[in-house]
């Protein structure tokens, strides 16, 4: 059966009739460039309206545009927040062109489900941030964040308040592939999750994709989020830094050789308001960030890297003894690409990557007059990946990417360390899995009429670890495209698998997850996505889309009721949880997006149900999980008041998170306390969540090129207090306490909402320099 569908997979992607006609055509290819940094624009919508073909430039502003034998071509270029360009090229001399493109002082957009020019298909499931539109979106706590920024797009959503972990389309954090730079990310926040991990900065482009997965990416279920870091400007040297309540940010970017190698470096770090935020305790993070980048007329060289690290330390001494309580994790990444143009019709590129997660919690306790006692917890996943990749185009009308990607990874649940005032002693609860990855995969891209625009795809993913499990998997991605009188019908479906899973421990955004490999009893995770969509554009300032999706989820891994992380042994930490899940997620997404002349704005609205069942949690029936939000809704919006001055505001509304709660308690004599009585698995909900932010932007730049931008606003207008947790408490009252005859009990269930922020002021200030 599986060679069968192998060979129905290879007929499907070369034995199309259209793939017989003979390569002709002349082609046409170059980059696009910014006009004022020299930087490669990513995603830059490139169409030739009489010709009715288009692309979109990769990572490296590389393009290529196959013609019928014309001698001209129209063309044109757009690019969220950049000038459209109108242009009419000769074919002949069109070979390895360099446009550049001038930034547009109009305000930008966020660009949802489509990435492409009007009249050319677009990616189902597709999110594409600009970095000037995080600057349009008011802070947290005069913060701008990227993921916060995705969190008002459908399908996206954060966890509780403040937070920056992503859900996305019912999926949880560990099922999104979040790369920088082409290296994995684990863990992405800061400060309990309230900022995600990248300074905004030295972000050039961030790449989501939710539905019609591209075979390239794997690993993961529900989403990638692909981040791409600045190049650097390849033509005057820029200062940069922000100061704001939570923290302080450099950036340095600039050429070592003018027009070849240019460089960015950043870093970011806590800032005295956040340790006063805190009594007895203190938080400290920082990240940092480099790049080089070397451009021949043909070439990319580019070496990144980056570094986090988050330590928050909590007082927990008394009279007798003292006693601090450690936490800290980090990410540590590097990557060095090559790209190359062979020619006219062929692009390669190779990536090297290199990724480390460390996570631990220590306890130091200290007693006045004698000795000092430590206890170290540590867990920490390590990869080597490598990946080689080309686009091929033999016609306009088909394109072909593939590659191959292997990686090995060391990943280790916990290690634990306890010391006295005599000596310490290391106990590894769990042995050191590898686990090796292999992926071929293939891609076709191809027009089977002026209408009708089909993308095969699929990958070949084998996963094995040192202690001998073995899984191969064939992933097929099928995406089509539909242009019906100017509304866009379109159609994906794909399958993904995971070799990690996630056991979640988490309080109040406190990094405590365990990731775990898949083992003999609990294989790969996986999930067929379906999803079908619609969009159109209205009129010139009005754009409109709907998306549908189902995904069904097998073989999913859920910590038992009650388990202890801290006290668990995991050399066999399948005992403690449910395996072999399985999880439904189905949804509607909405979204309007509005711009004309001085106003821009755009709502977002997801109507979703995420359930999963395992025979060992809640009598084996379905339950939701925790961030099943019936109702999730966003709108954002700005107006340029003059002067330089921009408003700017948005309004969030979801339901409530799901959270288990007891349904009734009664008194245990022997123990003399009140025992929970519990009726299923996430049973209640929290309130309602919304908020209202507002502020207010100055942005100016001198005639000497120096630019100065003032953010000044209010989180939260309205004071709304919104829950950040829900615990329950047993309400015992004895009346007649002394009166043996009429003495009473009464019994009851108290909830208490614990809230986070209400209205709060906020400031923070930009300048180069």
């Amino acid at each position: 059966m599986k060679h069968l569908s192998l060979q129905v997979l290879f007929i499907l992607l070369i034995g199309h009739p259209i793939f017989f006609s003979s390569v002709h055509g002349q082609n046409m290819y170059g980059y696009v460039k910014d006009q004022k940094t020299g930087e490669s624009l990513i995603g830059v919508n490139i169409y030739a309206p009489e010709a009715q073909i288009g692309t979109t430039t990769n990572t490296f502003g590389y393009f290529q545009i196959t013609t019928s034998g014309q001698n001209t071509i129209h063309l044109r270029l757009s690019y969220v927040g950049y000038e459209t360009i109108d242009t009419t090229l000769a074919v002949a001399l069109s070979q390895n062109m360099i446009i550049k493109m001038s930034a547009n002082a109009n305000l930008p957009e966020i660009e949802v489900t489509g990435d492409q020019s009007l009249g050319e298909g677009r990616q189902l499931g597709k999110v594409v941030i600009p970095m000037e539109q995080l600057n349009k979106v008011p802070p947290l706590l005069g913060e701008v964040d990227p993921f916060k920024a995705l969190a008002l797009t459908p399908g996206i959503a954060n966890g509780v308040e403040g937070t920056s972990d992503l859900y996305i389309r019912g999926g949880t954090p560990d099922q999104n592939l979040i790369l920088y730079d082409g290296a994995k990310v684990y863990n992405a926040n800061h400060l309990f999750g309230f900022l995600s991990p990248f300074n905004p900065d030295i972000v050039k482009d961030i790449k989501v994709y939710k539905g019609a997965f591209p075979s390239r990416f794997g690993g993961r279920l529900s989403s990638v989020v692909d981040v791409t870091g600045k190049e650097g400007n390849k033509n005057k040297t820029v200062r940069k830094a922000t100061i704001g309540l939570i923290n302080t940010r450099l950036l340095l970017e600039g050429p070592w050789v003018k027009d070849k190698l240019s460089y960015t470096l950043g870093a970011r770090s806590s800032h005295l308001a956040t340790l006063l935020l805190f009594s007895d305790q203190s938080y400290y993070f920082y990240d940092l960030n480099g790049k080089l980048n070397y451009k021949t007329d043909r070439s990319n060289l580019s070496f990144s890297a980056y570094s986090s690290w988050d330590k928050w330390t909590v007082d927990l001494g008394n009279k007798e003894q003292a006693s601090k309580l450690h936490t800290s994790w980090g990410n540590k990444t590097a990557s060095l690409r090559y790209a190359r143009d062979m020619g006219s019709r062929l692009f390669v590129q190779g990536l090297v990557t290199f990724n480390h997660y460390q996570y631990g919690i220590q306890q130091n306790l200290d007693e006045r007059d004698t000795t000092s006692n430590s206890i170290l917890s540590r867990s920490f996943i390590q990869e080597w990946d490598g990946k080689v990749d080309a686009d091929y185009r033999l016609t306009k009308n088909w394109g072909i990417n593939w590659g191959i990607e292997a990686g090995l990874m060391r990943i280790n649940p916990r290690s634990v360390e306890t010391s006295t005032g005599i000596g310490s002693i290391t106990q590894t609860a769990v042995e050191t899995e590898r686990i090796l990855r292999l992926a071929p995969y293939l891609e076709n891209s191809f027009s089977i009429s002026d209408n009708l625009q089909v993308t095969l795809g699929g990958r070949y993913a084998i996963f094995k670890t040192i202690s001998g499990n073995r899984y191969a998997y064939l992933e097929p991605r099928v995406s089509l495209d539909y242009d019906w009188n100017g509304y866009h019908v379109k159609a994906a479906y794909a399958k993904m698998n995971q070799p990690l899973h996630l056991l979640t421990g988490n309080f109040i955004g406190v990094s405590n997850n365990i990731w775990v490999g898949a083992s003999a009893t609990a294989a790969p995770q996986s999930v067929e996505h379906f999803s079908l969509g619609v969009e159109k554009k209205v009129s010139k300032a009005l754009f409109a889309s709907a998306e549908l999706y189902y995904k069904r989820f097998e073989r999913l891994v859920d910590p038992l009721p009650g388990v202890s992380f801290l006290q668990t042994d995991f050399s066999q930490w399948e005992d403690i949880a449910g395996l072999n899940g399985q999880g439904r997620v189905a949804g509607l997404e909405l979204f309007l997006r509005y711009k004309h002349e001085h106003f821009f704005g755009w709502l977002a609205y997801t109507l979703s149900i995420s359930k999963v069942r395992f025979d060992e949690i809640n009598g084996g029936n379905w339950y939701f999980r925790t961030y099943d939000r019936r109702h999730d809704l966003s709108i954002t919006g700005g107006y340029q008041l003059g002067n330089n001055w921009e408003f700017l505001s948005t309004f969030v509304l979801n339901s409530g998170n799901r959270l288990t709660l007891p349904t009734s308690l009664y008194y245990d004599p022997l123990s003399r306390i009140p025992v929970g009585v519990y009726r299923g698995r996430n049973n209640e909900k929290t309130p309602i969540y919304h908020r209202l932010d507002i502020s207010f932007r100055h942005h100016r730049v001198w005639p000497s090129g120096k630019e100065r931008t003032f953010n000044v606003g209010i989180y939260n207008v309205y004071a709304r207090k919104n829950p950040f947790y829900v615990i329950a408490e047993p309400d015992l009252n004895f009346d007649n306490l002394f009166d043996e005859e009429n003495r009473k009990l009464t019994l009851g269930n108290q909830v208490k909402q614990f809230s986070l922020f209400n209205l709060i002021p906020f400031v923070n200030y930009t300048f180069t320099f």
